[in-house]
């Protein structure tokens, strides 16, 4: 009798002579491997842009503030109306919210093209 060989399209066994609590070891150390790859990973890499941004919108945000209080100093000084209380003495606080509200609407359409560009992208 000719043994039987196994044909190109017939799926491979794989055969172990290992003992199956080694096997079952095996499989364990691979599942958990497996799940910290697909979560503790993504997680860390996020956390790292996260981070990134957090401490870039603090920067922004202590910026902006100093910015303000420039402007309102400045507007002050310029229109001469430190301790006064005059029709002018508003003006400062005015130009300075406006400037505010300038810088406000410039990162919200910043914000809003790059989400616009990140979703043409996606779908394209």
């Amino acid at each position: 009798m000719e043994p039987t060989r196994s044909t190109p399209d017939a799926p491979a066994r794989r055969r172990s002579n290992r003992p199956i609590p080694d096997q079952v070891s095996e499989l364990w150390d691979l599942v958990v491997a497996y799940a910290k790859q697909e979560t503790i990973d993504p997680f860390k890499a996020i956390g790292r842009y996260l981070g990134l941004g957090l401490a870039g919108a603090i920067l922004l945000s202590v910026g902006i503030l100093f910015l303000a209080i420039g402007t309102l100093r400045g507007t002050q000084t310029l229109l001469d109306v430190n301790g006064e209380t005059g029709a002018l003495s508003a003006a400062p606080y005015g130009i300075t919210i406006t400037l505010l509200v300038v810088i406000a609407v410039l990162i919200f359409k910043i914000g809003t093209a790059r989400r616009r560009k990140t979703r043409a992208k996606e779908f394209s």
